[in-house]
């Protein structure tokens, strides 16, 4: 069993504090109120800080048991038509995920929609269920010195693809071809039935915690009697508000170093928050040995060679789609399960969609197929003025017959009002 190790709390331990972790029963509290065989939660000016999660050791110690009993949809992935940052074919991503027997796969290349028709045809033929959705990068207008905003928005019907695909052109509009201008304000409307995936990001995270645990009183933040986490609580109650209990916190765990900080980090503001966790993978490749393609991506995108761009580079190349027992090794199972069961809301397929034309085509108080059908026998009059024989009408009614069968009329009645 995977287990927690926190250092022992300055007040005693809340008896509901897998509620302040929205971890689940199966963690089982031991021990008295202030100590327990995980550790403890340290809770000072209301914040919970996870000093360290056991994974680690496990994930470095330990190998990971090779049959996995749980679910796990990756839902923050990215292909190459995230221009310059994607190194895998979005086929290649769905196959290998398929291959790797997860539930399910969101494909969500940067403010686009471009990837989806070849990662649907790859997963009609795989069997694996595929979802729609798109990341973004935010500004804060708010707060100029804040950290963009990272958002993954996921479409879980037909209504939300709209909302999605409005807001990518919203985006790109404002800017030049290649790149997108959004804000948080962007957000505030037309967007009902989206799911939201925040993803939580300051790069000064480590630094903050160690101020904290050292209660340096010369932090800038306590100096000010401000929460080290201020602008992210800010930004993620404002997600909240917009998207209410359509809203999760990813954490993303790699071996890099920054996993503690993370984990502190994102528990923090999910407790703070009253947001629920889930697993993402950051997933720029189906297989690692994409990264030194992926160097080459980064390397052209930032302007300098791969020799010189050092530690602009991914440090590592774990954001690949990575095996079950991996995974489990890295992530508690309720967070793994918590990303198929956002899977499972999810119900939209490309396939739904079909060509709309624009309604004013048709007079109002008739259908297309009636309208058509008037337009039909007002032009075989004008060529028949004797008569329509009987042959040609035979013809006429079942070209009408088929042309309603397979939902045609508005094609026609566009070339009728072009012509």
């Amino acid at each position: 069993m995977k287990c927690l190790t926190l250092s022992s709390g300055t007040r005693s331990l809340s008896a509901d504090w897998r509620h302040l972790t929205h971890l689940p029963s199966k963690y089982e509290r031991k021990g008295n109120s202030s100590t327990d065989s995980f550790g403890g939660l340290q809770i000072e000016d209301g914040t919970v800080y996870i000093y360290m999660y056991c994974i680690y050791n496990q994930h470095r110690d330990s190998p990971p048991n090779s049959m996995s009993s749980f679910r796990y949809a990756e839902l923050h992935c990215i292909s190459n038509y995230s221009f310059l940052r994607g190194a895998s074919h979005p086929e290649e991503l769905v196959m290998r995920a398929s291959e790797l027997g997860y539930t399910a796969i969101a494909v969500t290349d940067e403010c686009s929609m471009a990837g989806v028709v070849k990662a649907h045809m790859a997963a009609e033929e795989c069997g694996i269920k595929l979802l729609v959705g798109s990341e973004f990068r935010l500004d804060d207008r708010s707060d100029p010195n804040a950290e963009p905003v990272h958002i993954v928005l996921l479409a879980p019907s037909r209504v939300a693809y709209g909302e999605v695909c409005s807001l990518i052109t919203t985006g790109r509009r404002r800017s030049e071809k290649g790149t997108y201008s959004l804000s948080l304000d962007d957000l505030e409307t037309g967007l009902h039935e989206c799911l939201a995936i925040w993803i939580p990001h300051d790069a000064k995270a480590d630094q903050l915690s160690r101020s904290v645990h050292a209660h340096n009183p010369q932090h800038p933040h306590k100096a000010r009697n401000e929460h080290p986490f201020a602008p992210l609580l800010k930004q993620g109650a404002r997600l909240k508000r917009i998207f209410a209990d359509r809203l999760w916190l990813s954490i993303q765990a790699f071996p890099d170093g920054r996993e503690r900080a993370r984990y502190e980090q994102g528990f923090t503001l999910a407790k703070l928050l009253e947001l629920p966790i889930v697993a993402s993978g950051d997933v720029h490749m189906h297989v690692p040995s994409r990264k030194p393609l992926q160097d080459v991506l980064s390397a052209v995108r930032i302007g300098q060679s791969v020799r010189l761009a050092g530690r602009l580079l991914a440090p590592n190349r774990e954001k690949f789609l990575r095996p079950l027992p991996t995974l489990e090794a890295w992530y508690p199972s309720p967070m793994l399960e918590e990303s198929a069961s956002i899977a499972d809301r999810c119900n939209f397929k490309l396939s739904e969609l079909r060509y709309e034309y624009p309604e004013e085509l048709v007079p109002p108080g008739l259908t297309p197929s009636r309208y058509l059908r008037q337009l039909t026998f007002a032009g075989a009059q004008r060529r028949w003025p004797n008569g329509i024989e009987p042959e040609v009408l035979k013809a006429i009614e079942h070209e009408l017959n088929l042309i309603e069968e397979l939902q045609y009329e508005f094609y026609f009645l566009t070339v009728f009002d072009v012509v």
